[in-house]
């Protein structure tokens, strides 16, 4: 099923990443879960906070810049949106780095597939809505104790 998590008709992703082909692939694959969802798309750490300052998102993705890595923007988010989910994509093993800089979950980039499914669980859990099956899903990859 299509359907955003309830409360959550239209939602607004903003995806931060610095190469266009990766945030293209993360961007159609989240849109397959959220037929509906605005996704912002940027590829800049300025340009994405300045997104998040001024853009009413449910959730952001990162990746890296340029400039900062997945968890240096993690941080930055965190700092200026502290009750967001924040996912952190990368293509190496980073749940550690992205529980102390503060991310709710991290997603393996080979795992990409997976991302609309593993976003429904982690905007179910950060809401405290979804089935037991959402909840278990963003069990496997949220921050805190459950990383």
């Amino acid at each position: 099923m299509n359907l955003p998590p309830p409360g959550l008709a239209e939602p607004k992703f903003l995806l931060v990443d610095e190469n266009s082909e990766s945030r293209f692939l993360l961007a159609r694959t989240l849109a397959r879960k959220f037929a509906d969802a605005v996704i912002l798309e940027c590829h800049t750490a300025e340009e994405g906070f300045q997104l998040a300052r001024t853009e009413n998102v449910s959730a952001i993705v990162c990746h890296r810049t340029i400039d900062l890595s997945g968890a240096e923007l993690v941080r930055g988010f965190r700092a200026m949106r502290p009750g967001l989910p924040i996912m952190l994509v990368s293509g190496r093993d980073r749940k550690s780095e992205a529980a102390e800089a503060g991310a709710t979950c991290f997603l393996p980039y080979d795992e990409w597939l997976r991302i609309g499914s593993v976003m429904k669980s982690m905007l179910s859990r950060e809401a405290g809505l979804g089935t037991e099956q959402d909840r278990a899903q963003a069990t496997s990859t949220t921050r805190g104790p459950l990383v």
